[in-house]
């Protein structure tokens, strides 16, 4: 979402990102935990680290972006921004 608090304008946009995995052993979640940044983990988006180096022999396969599995894809919201500044100048003329 970003709004332009000085026009009062608002974009709301939807962006799917998936994560494949291989299989792992049953023991994968515990060891992730108790590992040194296994805390880390749990205050991850979505509960887990893709990047983390026990998992991330296991991901086969990212589609629609490492960035929007952590949370915010950077091309939804450069998108945004420009529409925001795109908007802007338009008010401005």
């Amino acid at each position: 979402i970003t709004h332009d608090i000085l026009h009062g304008t608002r974009r709301v946009d939807v962006h799917e990102a998936t994560v494949a995995f291989g299989e792992f052993p049953p023991t994968l979640v515990d060891d992730i935990l108790a590992s040194d940044d296994g805390p880390v983990v749990l205050q991850c988006a979505g509960g887990l680290m893709v990047e983390h180096p026990l998992l991330q022999p296991h991901v086969r396969g990212v589609e629609g972006g490492v960035d929007s599995i952590m949370g915010l894809s950077t091309t939804t919201l450069a998108a945004q921004l420009r529409d925001v500044v795109e908007a802007r100048r338009a008010f401005a003329e």
